[in-house]
């Protein structure tokens, strides 16, 4: 830097190395999704690599609150997500298996957590976030549960329906957790239903831990389906769509410094 130059960084350098967000928003299975220790496949790692130099991947979850909670946290999230001029490009919202619970801190009736549910994504849309993916609560094992035990499984289904009406009425996509689930463990309609009390099987401890939270098989089968709701809804976001921040070294002129690292990228075909 020569001498009397400032170093004061210029507002499109800021710009240039500003990383644009997805933002997924929950609960436990959202905050536990970046547990690279005890997963053999972790979400948000994945997704972080899946778009490293590109986008910035955010996990907000917040264990054992319910939609009651998270939408008295969405606005103020948002606005701290986007403080440094970021734009969140994508909010996947993951709630409803603590509003099934039917604890007393935790349970919402389903037609009130189908409100919450709603009022959250309208109101992320009122402050800017112009793509919203709503992530339905999948199954639970009963008897890796402690008692008593209530059919949870349906309950959870229920809850699960509700969640895709909200997604169909406000016009955003919906990954279907509970049935993706089911399926593949080798579920069919009309047979038991795996992770019900006393049916005597186990296929569904693969895929959770202790009943509720995902095992990194899980977490797989939520990663796929993202990819797979992102490639048909959002093609624009897929990673090889996206430029990246600040050129190839390739691209920079070394004799052109700093001028050629805030050219803008453009994507490669």
């Amino acid at each position: 830097m020569a001498v009397g130059e400032s170093n004061e960084p210029s507002a499109q350098a800021i710009r240039r190395v500003t990383h644009d967000k997805i933002l997924i928003f929950g609960d436990s299975l959202t905050e536990l999704s970046s547990d690279i220790h005890s997963l053999s496949f972790a979400l948000t790692p994945a997704l972080q690599h899946y778009y490293f130099r590109k986008l910035s991947v955010v996990a907000r979850g917040y264990g054992g609150y319910s939609s009651m909670h998270l939408k008295h946290v969405l606005l103020p999230t948002l606005r701290a997500e986007t403080a440094a001029g970021e734009t969140i490009k994508l909010l996947v919202v993951e709630i409803g298996t603590n509003d099934a619970a039917e604890r007393d801190i935790q349970t919402v009736p389903v037609e009130a957590y189908r409100e919450n549910l709603e009022w959250i994504v309208e109101q992320a849309r009122k402050s800017g976030v112009e793509r919203v993916l709503v992530v339905g609560p999948g199954p639970v094992d009963e008897d890796m549960l402690e008692p008593p035990i209530y059919n949870r499984v349906m309950h959870n289904l229920k809850y699960s329906e509700a969640a895709k009406d909200v997604a169909a009425r406000c016009g955003v996509p919906f990954i279907d957790m509970w049935h993706t689930m089911m399926e593949r463990v080798g579920w069919k309609k009309g047979q038991p239903v795996p992770g019900q009390s006393g049916t005597g099987g186990t296929v569904l401890k693969e895929l959770l831990t202790d009943g509720v939270h995902l095992t990194g098989k899980g977490y797989r089968i939520w990663y796929d389906e993202l990819l797979a709701v992102i490639k048909r809804d959002f093609p624009e976001l897929r990673s090889e769509a996206l430029p990246t921040v600040l050129p190839h070294i390739f691209d920079v002129d070394r004799e052109n410094l700093p001028d050629t690292l805030w050219q803008e990228v453009q994507v490669k075909e």
